[in-house]
């Protein structure tokens, strides 16, 4: 899924592009013949594409994110709450 939000970076405001994967989490199965049990996985997000716009121009900052557990937190933050916010409007 592709977004376009704006983010803050050290104090500047960004317009900001958001390539993501998302798989839904699975409860498993506990019960039945044990063939057909497996254990629950959880919800899992995969950043693609992380990209800003600067004098007009697209800059991937993936990299970078990659490098700074808070910069690609807040990329993952963003990704949920739109996912969020498109379940909770039948968008998805």
């Amino acid at each position: 899924m592709i977004i376009e939000t704006t983010v803050e970076i050290e104090g500047i405001e960004y317009h900001a592009i958001i390539d993501f994967d998302y798989t839904p989490a699975d409860p498993g199965r506990f019960y039945g013949p044990p063939e057909r049990c497996y254990p629950a996985e959880p919800a899992e997000w995969e950043i693609n594409e992380f990209a800003v716009m600067v004098d007009g121009k697209c800059h991937s900052i993936l990299n970078l994110a990659l490098d700074d557990k808070r910069l690609m937190d807040h990329a993952i933050d963003i990704a949920k709450e739109w996912r969020k916010d498109a379940e909770e409007n039948g968008y998805v």
